[in-house]
């Protein structure tokens, strides 16, 4: 989007009363991010890297997706100070644009039995000024109801889950509404059969699911391994 078209956009949305909100802008989904396993996606790590779509396989039950987004646009979240008699009656970037949810929504190709339908709000709260550029944060993509949907289905059947996410804001000063547009995120969504691994080893980490994004390899197994308090079940 050009700077022209930001400029617009932000003009509207400081027009309080205006009937132009809610829009797109000024702060939009850049890019996706991975989830690194201790949750500080902001590192180097995940620096130039960026997520078009996931894998899992939801046999380890109780399934989540977790990713990083990156919002832009607060450079396009500017407002000089308001003066009057050599004072100043405002400060500058007093209207600060501020993303207060997540609303999220699914669909399958083939239709997973009772998939929500309905949306899913996520409550957030993130800031922004002209110089706030750019804000890193983690989700977990998937609803307990979308959890507990696709924890159901068949043993080496694979489904296509497009999650669309749209964050909703509001100008902190004109109380303007805002979107920051609709984005979609494709997931591959499956559930492995593994006949000699009786029970699948529980990641520790908080910020990766064990059957996420694991290009094909099994999540690890506890058989044949040396179970350990963190990741396996006590042995019998």
């Amino acid at each position: 989007m050009t700077t022209r078209n930001h400029a617009l956009l932000f003009a509207c949305l400081m027009a309080a009363g205006s009937g132009c909100a809610p829009n797109s802008g000024p702060i939009y989904i850049s890019r996706f991010l991975p989830m690194p396993d201790d949750c500080n996606f902001g590192t180097a790590a995940v620096a130039g890297v960026f997520k078009s779509g996931g894998s899992l396989d939801v046999a380890p039950g109780a399934p989540q997706y977790f990713v990083a987004l990156e919002l832009a646009g607060g450079a396009n979240v500017q407002s000089t100070a308001v003066t009057g008699g050599g004072q100043t009656i405002e400060p500058a970037n007093r209207n600060r644009a501020i993303i207060n949810e997540f609303v999220i929504t699914y669909t399958s190709t083939p239709k997973v039995t009772n998939l929500p339908t309905k949306e899913y709000h996520l409550a957030t709260s993130v800031r922004f000024d002209s110089t706030t550029n750019i804000a890193d944060m983690g989700i977990n993509l998937l609803s307990p109801e979308a959890s507990q949907a696709l924890d159901g289905i068949e043993t080496g059947k694979s489904y296509r889950l497009i999650v669309t996410i749209n964050g909703i804001g509001s100008m902190s000063g004109s109380g303007g509404r805002f979107t920051t547009g609709e984005t979609t995120f494709p997931i591959t969504v499956y559930k492995g059969e593994y006949p000699k691994c009786k029970t699948l080893q529980v990641l520790t980490s908080a910020c990766n699911y064990n059957g996420q994004d694991r290009g094909g390899a099994p999540p690890a197994c506890c058989d044949g391994v040396t179970p350990t308090p963190m990741t396996c079940p006590p042995p019998p």
